[in-house]
């Protein structure tokens, strides 16, 4: 499990008001996981509960729901696994054990996956052969090139295409986050390109340092993701 993994990055979000389809109180009623509030859901898992094994199942048709009711998503998860976000809603919830998992879910949606979306149905690319094959989407292809180069590993435009440059652009990127150099984006390199720090070299093991001054082991998930999850008055 991605828990399993060395963590260690903080990403500060701000929770907005929630304003999904509801009523004109913006009130909706939640099933299943999202009835929990954090401090229940964490005690699940880590007392390894079959309602914590349940977590991606209820994360896939929550998602698969958002695709199907927003006119402008096609895929929420172009690369991610849904498991990745499994694991950030355990590690928010950890942080915030009052708020509901439900707010959590929603807002990880809103700050790491609507930004790179997918918003119309597109085939995929094939990057590769044999088993280090991945297929991604254009798009998500065109984000990649941005981030690599804004990281300075890549000169040119970004423009979706799978090429030598772009496949060399993504050596260095592994070069320079201490991830096996095979230029192709697998897991651990886009977990590293869009999630971690780009460019900067992997550091070794040490004792921790405050989550805001360390850096992410290179393709990790962060260890906590910061809400601000502030009770609400009442």
């Amino acid at each position: 499990m991605w828990r399993n993994l060395c963590l260690g990055m903080a990403l500060t979000l701000i929770i907005p008001t929630l304003a999904e389809a509801a009523d004109a109180s913006s009130r909706f009623q939640a099933y299943g996981l999202g009835r929990l509030a954090c401090k229940r859901f964490t005690e699940l898992c880590e007392s390894k509960k079959d309602e914590c094994k349940l977590t991606t199942t209820w994360l896939e048709g929550y998602l698969s729901g958002f695709n199907a009711l927003n006119a402008d998503t096609f895929d929420l998860l172009p690369w991610q696994p849904p498991e990745l976000l499994a694991e950030f809603t355990f590690n928010v919830c950890k942080q915030n054990p009052d708020a509901p998992v439900l707010e959590v879910v929603n807002e990880l949606i809103r700050k790491l996956l609507v930004p790179q979306r997918v918003k119309a149905a597109a085939e995929r690319v094939k990057i590769g052969d044999g088993d280090g094959t991945v297929y991604l989407y254009r798009e998500t292809v065109r984000s990649m090139q941005e981030r690599l180069a804004e990281a300075g590993h890549l000169k040119g435009k970004a423009d979706g295409a799978y090429g030598p440059g772009t496949s060399a652009a993504v050596t260095s990127f592994q070069k320079a986050a201490g991830l096996k150099e095979t230029g192709l984006p697998d897991q651990r390199t886009l977990m590293a390109l869009f999630y971690g720090v780009p460019g900067r070299p992997a550091q070794a093991a040490r004792p921790a340092a405050p989550a805001a001054q360390s850096a992410p082991a290179a393709g990790q998930p962060p260890a906590k993701l910061d809400l601000n999850l502030i009770p609400k008055s009442p």
